[in-house]
């Protein structure tokens, strides 16, 4: 089980560079993101 496990986690600005790459990250470790 991963840290966020889950977790739900708000991301603005999510569809590119930072925000992206930090969606794609909680993602992989299991939180749900809105």
């Amino acid at each position: 089980m991963s840290y966020f496990s889950g977790q739900t986690v708000l991301i603005t600005g999510a569809s590119a560079g930072f925000g992206e790459a930090a969606a794609r990250k909680f993602d992989s470790e299991g939180a749900r993101l809105i």
